[in-house]
């Protein structure tokens, strides 16, 4: 009999041309939750095809009682879409093929212009939680639990790192959106609000 686990991370890092640190995020986040019993994968320099071949894997590994917790970090154009090492993937599309997961959808998008991601219907399934307004670019990087990471994310990562047992995700966006340099960004969430919760 085949046991699936019931929580699954994807860590999506989009082209770092920059330096910014956003490898360091999903490693850093995979490694904590994998402690916790998450199926976790990481894809770094992401294309839109690595993307969608873990969501495909996904579609066969969630049940209705699953709990899939996606960040991305990366670049983000003008208009609020993804941009991945191949194309630019807009907000609703993203959103649409995420919705096809079963079971209740996390996400943190950690780009420039962020918010573009609240103008659009989320499912009563999904959570979104947003670095940025949808006029505002995000803020950087800066050196986080002694190694790079972007400010949004990497404190997103910090706090879950911090918590034992159940995380309120609501809690630690708030708790991000506090931070001075953050807050200027007006990080922003969508949905009902969501927990991560620890596998014994």
């Amino acid at each position: 009999i085949e046991v699936r686990p019931l929580n699954h991370y994807l860590g999506i890092a989009g082209p770092d041309d920059k330096s910014l640190g956003v490898e360091n995020n999903i490693e850093s986040l995979a490694e904590n939750l994998d402690g916790r019993g998450f199926e976790t994968d990481t894809v770094s320099e992401a294309s839109w095809d690595d993307v969608d071949s873990r969501l495909e894997r996904l579609d066969h590994a969630t049940e209705e009682e699953s709990s899939t917790f996606i960040m991305y970090t990366g670049h983000g154009d003008y208009s609020g879409n993804m941009s991945l090492e191949d194309r630019n993937v807009d907000p609703g599309e993203f959103i649409d093929r995420v919705d096809d997961l079963d079971g209740e959808k996390v996400m943190v998008i950690d780009q420039c212009f962020a918010g573009t991601f609240a103008d659009y219907e989320v499912p009563l399934d999904m959570t979104i939680y947003m670095a940025s307004g949808p006029d505002a670019k995000t803020q950087g990087n800066s050196r986080i639990a002694g190694e790079k990471r972007t400010r949004y994310a990497g404190r997103v990562v910090e706090a879950i790192e911090s918590e034992h047992g159940k995380v309120d995700m609501d809690d630690v966006h708030d708790k991000v959106a506090s931070v001075s340099q953050v807050a200027i960004n007006n990080p922003a969430k969508k949905g009902r609000g969501a927990g991560l919760s620890s596998i014994k």
